[in-house]
């Protein structure tokens, strides 16, 4: 089954080497008092990225990952396509046709690159620790709660037992905004599957996290058309299934929904561990 129909399914409503030092400047005295996305663009075949996801870990070491939220969207020329072949084989590809549609909507044409907040262009990832401090230092008139429920398969061994997210995010709002979209993305920690490294190597178990797998609704990347009045909660449902096939495997112990407000920017964000730790 393609992509695409997986998703109507679904659907219910430039690479040089840089210095640590120099890829990553520490910014002091930014307390969160809201949350930030990083969209991470990304490939299996780009030499610099595993240097990008470096400065992801330490700005979230920094500001926490409550916070700063990261989504690694795997796409364009550096990256390994999901491919029934490759598959079979043992090489696992991490780009789908949903996130290429995401890199498609800021025209990546290089990677790694970066857009914080949906905002603004995409940046090499040196800009990113300054970009990522001035998001949070933008006050936010938002507030975003989400809840998730998970009903089927936990061990996803059977493709006639999909199991099913249910996402439920709570918003509230200061201000209007009647051309407010919320969106939830399904994300992946913690798969292994080949990557590059800057000496042009090739590591079989690298450890992928924050790998975008699915958009909720899949209309528009933004999400779907939410109307914020002042001071009245408003609640919006999604649900999407687990993908167990011959392309694609979610481990859903290791899923996250990724949930956020757009509104020519992202408003504010929050990421919901599918199956909680215990």
């Amino acid at each position: 089954m393609t992509a695409t129909a997986l998703g109507a399914a679904a659907l219910f409503t430039a690479c040089d080497n840089v210095s640590e030092d120099d890829r990553y400047i520490k910014t002091d005295g930014v307390k969160p008092e809201r949350n930030v996305l990083l969209e991470d663009f990304t490939g299996q075949n780009c030499l610099n990225c595993p240097a990008a996801h470096e400065t992801i870990e330490l700005l979230e070491e920094q500001y926490g990952r409550e916070h700063l939220i990261a989504v690694s969207i795997h796409s364009g020329a550096m990256a390994k396509n999901q491919n029934r072949n490759n598959f079979l084989e043992g090489s696992v590809g991490l780009m789908n046709e949903e996130s290429q549609r995401v890199a498609d909507s800021y025209s990546i044409t290089q990677w790694p690159m970066g857009v914080v907040d949906m905002k603004g262009s995409p940046l090499d990832y040196l800009q990113w620790a300054a970009a990522v401090s001035d998001a949070f230092r933008v006050n936010t008139d938002v507030a975003i709660h989400a809840t998730v429920k998970y009903e089927g398969d936990i061990d996803g061994k059977s493709d006639e037992e999909l199991g099913t997210i249910t996402v439920t995010a709570t918003v509230t709002s200061l201000a209007q905004h009647p051309d407010a979209r919320v969106q939830f993305w399904i994300t992946e920690n913690g798969i292994v599957a080949e990557q590059k490294l800057a000496d042009s190597s090739v590591k079989k178990d690298y450890v992928h996290d924050n790998v975008f797998r699915a958009m909720v609704f899949g209309d528009n990347t933004r999400g779907k058309l939410c109307p914020l009045p002042a001071g009245q909660p408003v609640t919006v449902d999604g649900k999407i299934q687990c993908r167990y096939n011959k392309k694609e495997v979610w481990k859903v112990n290791n899923l996250y929904v990724t949930a956020f407000v757009y509104d020519g920017s992202v408003l504010n964000v929050t990421r919901v561990k599918v199956i909680p730790d215990t």
